[in-house]
C-alpha cells in the first residue's frame, strides 16, 4: 500500500499513476472483503465510499461478496521458507533478551546465526536489515560454526527404525550417543552413516542442540542464534536516548496532543551520562517526538525515571 500510494503522488507518468490507483484500489477492496466478518462496520465504510460510487453492479454490502479465492499462483515458497526462518531467529533473539534483563530499546552490538544449513544461512542473510531492525542489534552475522557455540546428542528415531531394525536398537542408540558434529553434518549433507549394519540418514534420527556453557545461545530445530551483549559507552547512550524518546512520546499522548503537534521540551539530568546522552543525541530525539526546541535547562517538579535515573522535564505545545 506504502509503495502504490508513493507511486501515485510522486510519478509523473499518467500511466504509472493509473497503475498504482488500480492496484492501491485492489489492496484495500480485497483486503476490505477479507477483514469484514472481523471488522464488520469499517470495511462497510470502506464498501460503500470506494467500490459502489464506481460499480452499481457491486453487491449492495460488503458482507454479501464472496470471500476473496487465494491465488496459488503467487505462492512462493521459497520466500515463505526465509520469511519462517526469520520468525524463527527473531523469536529466539527476544528470549535470548529476556534472558539477560536487556530492554529491546538498548542496542545491542551483533546477533550470529549459526548453522550448517545453508539455506537458513542465506535466509539469515537476506532477512538481516529487517533482523537487526527487530532485535535492535548494529549487525546479523552469519556462521557455519556450529560445534563453537552448541553441543549436539543424537538419538534413534524409534518411529523409523523400530520396524527396520528391531533388536539392533539398542546397539545404534549406544553409538549414536558418541557421535559428534562431524557425523551430524554428514546427515545433514543429505548423506547416510552406516551403523551395526543399518544405513542411517536424518530422518533415522533425533538431534537435540544445547548451548555450550557459558554461552547467550539459544537453539530450535537447525538455527542457533548467539547475542552479543557486550555494552559500549556508545550502545549505553543510545539506549538512554530511545528510552527518553519513549518516555516523551507517551507524555505526548498523556497531554492530549495530536499526532501531528509540534511540541518544546526542556530538560534536567543530574547524572552526567543522561545528560552526554540527551545531549549526543538531541538532534534524533527531537525528531522522534516532534519537538523544535530540545533543551536543557532549569526544571522543577517531580522527576519521571529514565532506565534507573531521574529526569525532569517540561513539555509543552509550540
Amino acid at each position: 500500500i506504502r509503495t502504490s500510494r508513493s507511486r501515485f503522488w510522486k510519478s509523473e507518468d499518467r500511466q504509472d499513476q493509473t497503475d498504482a490507483y488500480h492496484t492501491l484500489y485492489t489492496v484495500l477492496t480485497t483486503f476490505a472483503k477479507v477483514l469484514a466478518p472481523f471488522m464488520p462496520f469499517l470495511t462497510e465504510e470502506v464498501h460503500q465510499r470506494l467500490v459502489r460510487p464506481v460499480d452499481p453492479q457491486a453487491p449492495a454490502s460488503v458482507h454479501w461478496c464472496d470471500f476473496p479465492q487465494p491465488d496459488a499462483s503467487l505462492i512462493d515458497p521459497a520466500l515463505e521458507a526465509t520469511v519462517a526462518t526469520s520468525l524463527t531467529i527473531g523469536r529466539l533473539g527476544r528470549t535470548l533478551r529476556e534472558q539477560v534483563k536487556t530492554k529491546i530499546r538498548q542496542p545491542l552490538p551483533a546477533i550470529t546465526v549459526v548453522s550448517r544449513d545453508a539455506a537458513v544461512r542465506d535466509a539469515a542473510a537476506t532477512m538481516q536489515t529487517a533482523i537487526g531492525q527487530e532485535l535492535n542489534v548494529k549487525a546479523v552475522r552469519v556462521s557455519a560454526d556450529e560445534a563453537a557455540v552448541v553441543s549436539v546428542a543424537v538419538k534413534p528415531n524409534f518411529k523409523e527404525l523400530r520396524a527396520r531394525c528391531g533388536a539392533k536398537l539398542k546397539d545404534i542408540g549406544a553409538v549414536l550417543a558418541t557421535w559428534s558434529h562431524a557425523e551430524v553434518a554428514t546427515l545433514e549433507a543429505g548423506e547416510a552413516v552406516t551403523v551395526c549394519g543399518e544405513a542411517l540418514r536424518l530422518a533415522d534420527v533425533i538431534l537435540e542442540r544445547k548451548p555450550v556453557a557459558g554461552a547467550v545461545v539459544a537453539s530450535e530445530g537447525a538455527v542457533t542464534v548467539v547475542l552479543d551483549t557486550a555494552l559500549t559507552p556508545e550502545l549505553v547512550a543510545e539506549g538512554h536516548a530511545r528510552e527518553a524518546i519513549s518516555l516523551l512520546q507517551q507524555a505526548r499522548k498523556d497531554a492530549g496532543l495530536a499526532v501531528s503537534d509540534r511540541i518544546t521540551v526542556t530538560w534536567k539530568a543530574e547524572e552526567p551520562a543522561i545528560a552526554e546522552a540527551l545531549e549526543r543525541w538531541s538532534a534524533t530525539i527531537a525528531d522522534e517526538i516532534l519537538a523544535v526546541r530540545f533543551t536543557a535547562g532549569a526544571v522543577a517538579g517531580e522527576p519521571a525515571d529514565l532506565n534507573g535515573h531521574h529526569l525532569w522535564y517540561t513539555l509543552a505545545k509550540a
